[in-house]
């Protein structure tokens, strides 16, 4: 049995060689509870002869899917590596496949305590529920996606000493050769588009950017972190952790609308849309489950169509939000078919 981000995973080796291995790689995560308690089930995983890491790698797979399925849109899942201090406080490293998680890991499992490489799991309160899987190495550069399996006991990572909190979170960017490598505060508008795809089961939520947005407001906001070799940056990292907290950015919400709008003919009106949140010059509206940023025109005529409106009261709005300007019909009028392209205005 083992214990995935509060999730029991009853596992079902097929022999027990394969069991013994098991046990020692997931070493950290087993779990003392009979079986009969699971909350979800893997198995059989069926057995590669030839190549016992895919046997692992598979099991790995399944594990983390089958306790992603069984939290849902219960708890917000992260795709990300999940370190913490003395304090309990978690720095989420956040970044698609590829990106690096599990070599960050390695290199703050040193002084930090490791949760995850993989998956950081946040409550309404902003718990992190470990998930202390082994680690997913890369077994040569040039088979990138074939992996080993290696517990946290086993590479000397530090174990978390106390219940977890969410404290940073960082967006992991790695492109060696960028000019600006390092730490840069992000707004939230701009870390959305680069978080969403990173998370599981969000637009299941009720309130799907609202719950982002909450999260990412912990600690003063996100960071992107464009690196090379994360060895470059491990005290930087721990600065961050140490660093007093900036004001929260403020927002308001926009709740998902499903019926359209009753409006002149000729007139524009939203698209039903999954939820918005404005800041202080962008909107990120979510609908049919993609996010659009928009920022300047974009963002003002979303806003100024909280009613169904023609292209004279949209440009009066641009005007008062922007100042004049001598091409400000033909600006809007572009502006507008751009929202008509994304599906998140239509005109009546």
């Amino acid at each position: 049995m083992l214990d995935a981000f509060g999730v029991l995973v009853a596992v079902m080796p097929p022999d027990v060689e394969t069991r013994v291995r098991w046990a020692s790689q997931w070493s950290r995560a087993l779990s003392p509870e009979p079986a009969e308690s699971a909350d979800t089930r893997v198995g059989p995983i069926r057995r590669d002869t030839h190549d016992p890491d895919t046997d692992d790698y598979r099991l790995t797979t399944s594990i983390t899917q089958a306790a992603l399925e069984h939290v849902g849109a219960t708890r917000l899942s992260l795709h990300a590596a999940g370190l913490c201090d003395p304090e309990g406080r978690v720095l989420a490293l956040v970044a698609a496949s590829g990106m690096g998680k599990t070599t960050a890991a390695r290199a703050l499992g040193a002084t930090l305590g490791y949760l995850s490489d993989e998956t950081v799991s946040v409550g309404a309160d902003f718990d992190v529920r470990p998930y202390p899987k082994p680690l997913s190495v890369v077994i040569a550069p040039e088979r990138p996606y074939q992996k080993s399996q290696h517990s946290p006991d086993e590479l000397g990572l530090l174990r978390p000493t106390t219940t977890t909190t969410l404290h940073r979170l960082v967006i992991l960017d790695r492109t060696p050769g960028h000019d600006e490598l390092g730490l840069q505060p992000l707004t939230i508008a701009d870390a959305i588009p680069l978080v969403l795809p990173q998370t599981s089961y969000l637009a299941s939520f009720e309130e799907p950017l609202l719950t982002l947005t909450r999260m990412l407001q912990v600690g003063g906001g996100p960071w992107l972190l464009r690196y090379a070799d994360i060895a470059d940056h491990v005290a930087d990292l721990h600065a961050l952790m140490t660093a007093p907290d900036d004001p929260p950015e403020p927002f308001t919400h926009h709740p998902g609308r499903a019926a359209l709008p009753q409006g002149l003919e000729g007139s524009f009106a939203r698209e039903p849309w999954d939820d918005a949140v404005e800041f202080d010059d962008a909107v990120v509206v979510m609908a049919h489950g993609t996010a659009y940023n928009l920022d300047h025109l974009g963002a003002t005529i979303w806003l100024a169509l909280d009613k169904p409106a023609d292209l004279e009261w949209l440009v009066a709005a641009a005007e008062h939000q922007h100042g004049e300007h001598p091409d400000s019909l033909r600006l809007i009028e572009e502006a507008v078919e751009v929202l008509i392209g994304a599906g998140i205005v239509r005109r009546l």
